[in-house]
């Protein structure tokens, strides 16, 4: 979830807030709520703050823990989770005739959604490449 809604893996987020990144310490708990409390330089940090009065700090967390953790409303969030999978194994980028063959297997595109042809494959393949920063490597 986090690498379709921040572009980033849920690791490099603990790493970077472990590295005093707080921006990055509010997505990864907007992600997973049970980490404030599971790893223990979040629960430091969280510490540090309530005794430390950083109510600027609080407000942000505060927001993060109120946000759904994928952020927004995501179209096709089935197919977007697939493609991140993929994407993470190197192969969101097979051909799309192929793509789309596998995701009609999986239940999570095609014909059940209206969808026949590759060229709307390729459209939301795009959009996960827009949400996620990430580009075509070919």
């Amino acid at each position: 979830m986090s690498l379709v809604t921040f572009g980033r893996h849920i690791c490099d987020l603990v790493a970077d807030a472990e590295n005093g990144d707080d921006e990055a310490f509010c997505k990864a708990v907007q992600i997973d709520k049970t980490i404030l409390f599971g790893i223990p330089y979040f629960h430091k940090r969280l510490i540090r703050a309530q005794l430390g009065s950083e109510p600027e700090f609080l407000h942000k967390l505060a927001l993060a823990l109120e946000s759904p953790s994928l952020g927004r409303r995501i179209s096709y969030p089935q197919l977007m989770f697939v493609f991140a999978i993929l994407d993470d194994e190197g192969l969101l980028d097979m051909p799309l005739d192929e793509l789309l063959t596998f995701c009609e297997e999986l239940g999570v595109y095609g014909r059940e959604y209206g969808v026949e042809d590759t060229e709307s494959l390729r459209k939301r393949r795009k959009y996960y490449r827009d949400r996620t920063g990430r580009r075509i490597l070919i």
